[in-house]
């Protein structure tokens, strides 16, 4: 008899903590995030990329107008790689697109959940070939949408890819110069931990 009131009271204690954790989750969108920040440093998490206070992606954006609104409601529930270079696309640039559509293929079957963003930082309109190269890659220009980007901590656009999470947040980059290798491993446990996780319907 005893056993069977500790057994429930452990079930009770079990679904009550489950349902505050649903409630949390609920509670604020920029929770996930912040969960990752606060606990995913060098010590608890051996990330390649570095760290970036979440905060949202629009919020970098001067004007905040309606293409960033837009964009960031778009790809609301999945994580987005994005990068910042001339619509000329040198070899660098070129080198930046080729290494985030191959991020995503290696994902798998979880290829999906990434997206690709590139925004053009000049008034050139990229060539179809290379278009058609990266089909797939989402493209904004800045300067035709009269906007401007700064990025937190002083970081150059040009020389880094960005890594937005499933709420819209930035909050971790890589320097141009990365290890596919590694970012490959940190997408992997990102898209592993917010597996089931689902983020569409929550309001900002």
């Amino acid at each position: 008899m005893v056993f069977g009131v500790k057994k429930k009271l452990v079930n009770s204690t079990k679904s009550n903590l489950t349902l505050w954790l649903i409630l949390a989750i609920c509670a604020s969108p920029f929770v996930f995030s912040i969960i990752l920040f606060i606990f995913w440093t060098p010590k608890s998490f051996v990330n390649y990329g570095g760290l970036l206070e979440p905060r949202p992606f629009k919020d970098f954006f001067n004007p905040q107008n309606t293409v960033i609104e837009n964009l960031v409601q778009d790809i609301r529930g999945r994580w987005s790689l994005i990068i910042f270079d001339q619509g000329g696309c040198p070899e660098e640039c070129q080198s930046k697109l080729y290494w985030i559509r191959q991020l995503r293929l290696s994902q798998g079957r979880e290829k999906d959940r990434l997206e690709r963003i590139w925004f053009v930082t000049d008034n050139v309109s990229p060539s179809p070939d290379i278009v058609k190269n990266f089909n797939g890659t989402r493209v904004i220009n800045l300067l035709q949408n009269s906007l401007s980007f700064q990025p937190p901590d002083g970081l150059v656009p040009k020389e880094n890819i960005f890594l937005v999470d499933t709420y819209g947040n930035l909050m971790m980059y890589y320097p141009e110069s990365f290890e596919a290798d590694k970012i490959k491993k940190d997408l992997k446990k990102l898209l592993k931990v917010s597996k089931g996780l689902r983020y569409k319907n929550l309001e900002y």
